[in-house]
């Protein structure tokens, strides 16, 4: 079966010096909400239901955990507390897909209870997300069918790593990591779904 996914880019700076460009394929038939939210705060024309304008641009990677991840996404606070969706502040987060966590993945990133670990796809969760993210820089496993993967890294991990390395294993970064731009690739795409 074939998927057809929009492409993403951030232009990332490190410690104030252009560090290069992470391209990202989202998931839209799969996860097609968080995709379109994610797509939206990429492109520079998202609104949040008030009609303020919403966008990555110009926020910061608020924290890195050393081999494990980079998080990022709070237009609001640009600390991890704040940041609302083109949907309104949260929207449930129901959109699991069977794919793992692992290396180069895009994926939700939300404060939520603690669940079984056999938590059935498919049924509600009660947690919700805005638009904070992150990007696994390695396996994850005990993070499936608890935060929904909705893309992936198609360029740039070596950006990713090099945000990775300036992370910790408490999460502070010890440089200020900002996507200075942010916007939607124009390509048409189509890939298997593995």
């Amino acid at each position: 079966m074939a998927q057809s996914n929009h492409r993403v880019f951030f232009d990332i700076s490190i410690g104030g010096k252009m560090a290069g460009r992470i391209e990202m394929d989202l998931f839209q038939k799969e996860a097609p909400h968080l995709a379109e939210n994610f797509r939206a705060l990429c492109d520079g024309n998202a609104v949040d239901p008030e009609g303020n304008k919403i966008s990555f641009k110009g926020t910061i990677i608020h924290r890195a955990v050393t081999e494990y991840m980079i998080h990022g996404g709070d237009h609001e606070n640009g600390n991890g507390t704040g940041g609302g969706s083109i949907y309104g502040e949260k929207f449930p987060d129901v959109e699991v897909t069977p794919r793992s966590h692992k290396t180069g993945v895009l994926t939700t990133a939300h404060a939520m209870p603690k669940l079984p670990k056999k938590h059935a796809l498919g049924t509600p969760y009660p947690f919700k997300c805005g638009s904070q993210f992150f990007i696994c820089v390695n396996k994850a496993p005990w993070l499936d069918g608890q935060h929904a993967v909705f893309g992936k890294v198609h360029k740039g991990m070596n950006v990713v790593w090099a945000i990775n390395n300036v992370g910790s294993r408490s999460g502070t970064m010890s440089q200020v990591v900002k996507i200075v731009d942010c916007g939607q690739i124009r390509v048409s795409l189509v890939y298997p779904l593995v």
